[in-house]
């Protein structure tokens, strides 16, 4: 029981923490979606915010909530199947979403690349 109670305020903890920093963005998910879907896409490059920190900062934190997720169920699956396969349509999505932003942006976007780090956000730890 002990145990139990030590996993939930586990991944509770890292997937509230992780929470709070998606609802912190949120007013920036709109814009997020209406690029994806070409509804409004932007005419700049946005290096500024919570972009400064990481390249993507959503999928970093779907995949730190779904790891706290993980660890408050108590869930092998989650951790060792759904998490890395996640992972990988990330990588894969990013490849295929930064070639197009360099078409785009050219010598901004690379030098943004090589300025931020690409998952995980400066000063995390």
């Amino acid at each position: 029981m002990v145990l139990y109670g030590l996993y939930w305020y586990i991944g509770a903890g890292i997937a509230q923490h992780k929470s709070g920093v998606k609802i912190s963005r949120n007013y920036k998910y709109a814009s997020f979606l209406s690029r994806l879907l070409q509804l409004n896409p932007p005419d700049k490059l946005i290096t500024t915010g919570i972009y400064a920190k990481s390249r993507n900062p959503m999928f970093f934190g779907y995949t730190v909530i779904l790891i706290g997720i993980g660890i408050l169920l108590r869930s092998v699956s989650i951790l060792v199947i759904f998490i890395p396969a996640f992972i990988v349509f990330d990588l894969v999505w990013i490849k295929l979403e930064e070639k197009n932003i360099r078409k785009k942006f050219g010598n901004e976007f690379t030098n943004y690349q090589n300025s931020t780090p690409f998952f995980i956000p400066n000063h995390f730890f």
